[in-house]
């Protein structure tokens, strides 16, 4: 498997291996929209880190590209301060794509956090499982946050928990 950059479409990203992963089991791929269900909507996934982990980058793999419009990729604390996000970029290239994080390297401890997207459209998707093997989360949702120009809020004021079992994004942190 080859991982691009966000931002170069074309050179394999630096920083194998990969520090911490989460592998959905995946019985039919689905999309979601990276800047939520519409133009500069905030889209949090709860999960949980179970160990102390250092990263550069989130990386997720890409459906749709949207080469035009901005969106970025980041982790909330649990109570909902910014711990890292990309910078705000379009997303020219489909497959397995790192999204840098500004201000790099994070090291962030065990804990509950929230991978979020945005974007100041809907076009850009991102793929994850569906049917009924999805994970169990405490929160997945489109949260009632408005965010502009694909920029994520320095802080958010996290939805109340909705543990369900859900689909969740394939995604890595990597150094």
């Amino acid at each position: 498997m080859q991982v691009q950059n966000q931002f170069s479409g074309s050179s394999p990203i630096t920083g194998w291996p990969l520090t911490w992963w989460s592998t959905p089991p995946i019985a039919v791929a689905s999309t979601f929209f990276l800047g939520g269900s519409g133009a500069n909507q905030l889209l949090l996934f709860g999960l949980s880190i179970p160990a102390r982990v250092t990263f550069n980058n989130i990386i997720i793999v890409v459906g749709v590209i949207d080469a035009v419009n901005l969106y970025s990729v980041g982790l909330y604390n649990r109570s909902g301060t910014l711990i890292c996000s990309s910078a705000v970029g379009t997303v020219p290239t489909t497959g397995t794509v790192s999204f840098p994080q500004v201000g790099r390297p994070f090291t962030i401890p065990p804990g509950l956090y929230y991978l979020a997207t945005t974007g100041n459209s809907g076009t850009a998707t991102a793929v994850f499982g569906s049917g009924a093997n999805g994970q169990w989360s405490f929160l997945v949702t489109d949260a009632p946050i408005t965010t502009t120009g694909g920029v994520l809020a320095g802080s958010i004021t996290p939805p109340a928990d909705s543990i369900t079992a859900v689909n969740c994004p394939a995604f890595a942190l990597s150094t």
